[in-house]
């Protein structure tokens, strides 16, 4: 890992984007920009080095408070968190909510940076990835019993 170029997206965010946008079509109306991945910035109200600082975060655009951008949001993460070890994940950080594998979700408002205003992720979803996680081309969800298209359909009859 000491060849890593750390100032750009890493390999992982292009896969997990091609991934939701071919299970999750109506997404491609809300593009996820790998322009965000890498943003050599801190986590706001911190001196910690934000996810984004080393290209391993992606963000998912979504609106919480639209009933079927929540519904997809919920999803999404759902499926995540479930398969993060395959994934190399970190985090994530939906809707006033974080996840990680130690603690599971929590509770989440965000952080202020400057008198800002708190972000809690109400209008996209976080992905962060270990560094290892975020060297991965391709996720081997996609390839053994990991049914994306299956639980898609159901939530489409749910919501």
């Amino acid at each position: 890992m000491d060849t890593i170029d750390w100032k750009k997206p890493q390999p992982a965010l292009t896969a997990l984007r091609t991934i939701i946008e071919d299970e999750f079509p109506e997404q491609k109306d809300k593009p996820i920009s790998l322009r965000g991945g890498y943003n050599n910035r801190n986590v706001a109200g911190t001196k910690t080095p934000s996810l984004h600082a080393e290209g391993r975060a992606l963000d998912i655009p979504l609106n919480a408070s639209l009933a079927a951008d929540k519904a997809r949001g919920d999803l999404i993460v759902d499926i995540l968190a479930l398969n993060h070890q395959e994934l190399g994940l970190q985090e994530i950080i939906w809707n006033k909510r974080l996840w990680t594998p130690a603690h599971g979700w929590q509770p989440h408002e965000g952080t202020r940076q400057n008198g800002s205003r708190k972000n809690p992720h109400t209008d996209h979803i976080h992905v962060g990835f270990t560094r290892e996680g975020s060297q991965r081309t391709h996720f081997p969800l996609t390839e053994h019993n990991f049914e994306v298209s299956a639980l898609h359909d159901l939530a489409h009859r749910i919501y």
